[in-house]
């Protein structure tokens, strides 16, 4: 399976492209800078042995079976509005956290990707996983991810996707629920810096 990961030159989007190299994915990092995708997925090839190669986000997401969306919320409509004849029909797997966003707010990222993207099969996933956990060597993680989405095959191929990368994955809602993972990495991010930690996640026990 080819998985494009656009922001793949970013901290969570490079951790996950780590992952997914090591996994023997084929792996694509798309960005808005061809160059600079090329120069990270050499680098990321040499370190994991894996197939890595780089391209704009149009092509990247043009040669994928499955995307991950790993943008910034300040630029995402900007890099996805182009994007839509190479994405029909797929499933995106949306990573973003908007940090201004309230508890209950429906226009969460993951709405926000379906919307731009509008023929998709979305999912919102891996909010909560720290990007040096992401980058981590092992191969299992000590986290849960959460996985938000309104098409049930969609949302368990996102699952099938992060127990690929080493992490337990569950069914957490609808796709307007991932403001619930936005808000808990909110507070992960800020229990990283008061703790100065790196890798402070989260992990479900009883289930």
């Amino acid at each position: 399976m080819v998985v494009a990961v656009l922001g793949g030159t970013g901290k969570l989007g490079l951790g996950l492209v780590h992952r997914l190299a090591r996994a023997k994915y084929q792996v694509i990092v798309g960005s808005r800078d061809p160059d600079k995708a090329r120069g990270v997925a050499s680098v990321v090839s040499d370190e994991t042995g894996g197939l890595v190669k780089g391209e704009a986000n149009l092509e990247a997401a043009g040669l994928a079976d499955m995307i991950i969306a790993a943008l910034p919320v300040a630029g995402m409509r900007d890099v996805l509005a182009g994007l839509g004849e190479a994405t029909r029909g797929k499933v995106v797997i949306d990573t973003s956290v908007d940090m201004a966003n309230m508890p209950g707010q429906i226009d969460c990222a993951g709405v926000r990707v379906r919307s731009i993207l509008e023929d998709v099969r979305a999912t919102a996933a891996f909010q909560t996983i720290p990007a040096a956990v992401a980058r981590s060597q092992g191969t299992a993680a000590d986290c849960h991810v959460f996985v938000f989405g309104d098409d049930p095959e969609a949302c368990r191929a996102t699952v099938d996707l992060a127990g690929a990368l080493g992490f337990d994955a569950v069914v957490s809602g609808a796709l307007s629920d991932a403001w619930m993972s936005e808000s808990i990495t909110r507070m992960l991010i800020g229990l990283n810096i008061r703790y100065k930690k790196r890798s402070i996640g989260m992990r479900l026990v009883g289930l």
